[in-house]
């Protein structure tokens, strides 16, 4: 099923990146992959999911060519109600209340400046438990992810039809 899931969510971003009859390119997709989120705090790997604390956060270092808005969409859900925090290095761009136990998309526009970013997804605290199951940077130019640390995960690491 999460497998199922995770396959419709990237067909629903292959039609969002798609050019359109008038559209001259489409629009780059960065798929962040658990190996890129080097920090980690109150958080951990659980299957195809990083598992948030009510105060848990991971980080990924990513550098953006030049100041530009980018759209970040993140698959995620939670025990209950639960807010999600995302910030650049210690900005916080956004805030989201995930309410759904199932796996939903979370779109979120994120105004970065060009250089060397920390992206950082967090939990708002409460008591409720956040899970983030994808995330993908969609943007012109395209970010790029600039360290990992860890060895590759089948789920998120693994190319589709590979």
């Amino acid at each position: 099923m999460s497998r199922v899931f995770h396959l419709s969510v990237l067909a629903a971003l292959a039609l969002v990146a798609a050019p359109a009859a008038d559209d001259e390119a489409a629009q780059p997709v960065l798929a962040l992959t658990a190996s890129n989120f080097t920090a980690r705090a109150g958080a951990t790997l659980a299957g195809e999911e990083w598992l948030l604390a009510p105060t848990g956060a991971v980080a990924c270092a990513v550098t953006f060519a030049t100041n530009q808005t980018c759209m970040l969409v993140v698959v995620a859900r939670a025990e209950a109600a639960a807010q999600l925090v995302v910030r650049l290095d210690a900005d916080t761009i956004a805030t989201a209340t995930v309410a759904s136990t199932n796996l939903s998309s979370y779109s979120i526009q994120v105004p970065a400046k060009g250089g060397d970013r920390a992206l950082v997804l967090a939990a708002a605290g409460g008591t409720n438990r956040l899970a983030i199951a994808s995330v993908m940077l969609l943007g012109t130019p395209l970010p790029r992810v600039t360290s990992t640390n860890q060895a590759q995960r089948a789920a998120w690491d693994t190319p589709i039809g590979r």
